[in-house]
């Protein structure tokens, strides 16, 4: 297990007690959720959380359908690649949460969904390699791997798996590295 330590200097990243580099985020912006794409979803925030020693958290709310959702990054890629996904997430008042790696060009999908705090498992090219609860006791790391299985692009994006408007997941920050090590998070 890794050991993080949070530097909130002008550049605003995680660093590792271990000394291990800071990750490439291919996540634009992987704490300000006001800036991703949303799939009728609702986002408000920032909350002012102060979450893991300094992010606000954003909560993303459905408008009536589980497949609502906020798109974090989308990713052209080649079969065969591999990515890491971390999430930062807090349960909101769904209780539960998606998170969905789409292939755009074929159409197709892995996912997970269910209550946050028992997430996981494997959905096709998608793993749940760790559901970890930090230190604040609120807030879940969870670390997925994802092995791209045809050319396209991909959206990788999350949501509070409920079908009642209003219901949401709080989300702290995302990001997704290529190959299957987790390295610390790299707010940007």
């Amino acid at each position: 297990m890794l050991n993080f330590a949070l530097d909130f200097s002008a550049t605003s990243r995680l660093s590792s007690a271990a000394g291990l580099p800071l990750a490439v985020n291919l996540v634009p912006h992987p704490w300000d959720v006001s800036q991703w794409s949303k799939l009728f979803a609702v986002v408000s925030g920032p909350l002012g959380l102060n979450a893991v020693q300094g992010y606000p958290g954003y909560a993303i709310a459905s408008d009536g359908a589980y497949f609502h959702r906020a798109i974090y990054l989308q990713h052209s890629g080649t079969t065969g690649n591999t990515y890491t996904v971390t999430l930062l997430v807090r349960a909101g008042t769904s209780g539960n949460m998606r998170m969905w790696v789409r292939n755009l060009d074929t159409n197709s999908e892995s996912n997970f969904s269910g209550p946050l705090a028992s997430l996981s498992g494997t959905d096709g090219g998608l793993t749940i390699v760790e559901n970890t609860v930090l230190a604040d006791g609120l807030t879940h790391r969870i670390l997925a791997n994802y092995t791209q299985t045809a050319d396209g692009t991909l959206e990788f994006a999350i949501g509070p798996f409920s079908s009642t408007v209003g219901e949401d997941v709080i989300i702290v920050g995302a990001q997704v590295e290529e190959g299957l090590v987790a390295h610390p998070f790299n707010g940007g």
